[in-house]
């Protein structure tokens, strides 16, 4: 890779592995919580009001717990493949998709690092990088945490 793409991508593809794995395991919780709290229903609630409040409020983090973790493992493997500077399209979707609250609740940690991942792969020496290989089709025999 010319001029150390690689060391450039390295940082923020592990940071949004870490990420993925991280919005995986807080959206099965909200996820477990938001079935069981919705399964219990409201209590104490003095209007209809409040009550369509409740249930609005616990369906969105539901809706947010799942949504994050069918994405995680999209984030997980665009940063894997930002790792390789393979797949660019694959890699800057998953940096973005880390960015976004709604598809990563663990937004503390994926906010910065999705930005520091784009502003990393709009890098010109590193889109050279991902221009000399080309996108791979998923190997299902492959480890994504090595590099060839």
């Amino acid at each position: 890779m010319p001029n150390g793409a690689k060391e450039k991508l390295m940082g923020p593809a592990i940071g949004l592995i870490v990420t993925g794995a991280l919005n995986a395991m807080v959206g099965l919780l909200f996820t477990i919580s938001g079935v069981i709290q919705l399964g219990q229903g409201p209590r104490g609630m003095s209007s209809d009001a409040e009550e369509a409040g409740w249930y609005a409020g616990a369906a969105a983090a539901l809706g947010c717990g799942v949504l994050s973790v069918l994405l995680s493992p999209l984030i997980i493997y665009g940063a894997s493949q930002m790792l390789k500077a393979k797949n660019y399209g694959l890699s800057k979707t998953a940096a973005i998709l880390a960015i976004i609250p709604c598809t990563s609740i663990c937004c503390l940690a994926g906010v910065p690092l999705g930005i520091w991942a784009v502003v990393t792969l709009n890098k010109p020496e590193v889109k050279l990088a991902f221009e000399g290989a080309p996108p791979s089709a998923p190997n299902p025999n492959a480890n994504p945490w090595t590099t060839p």
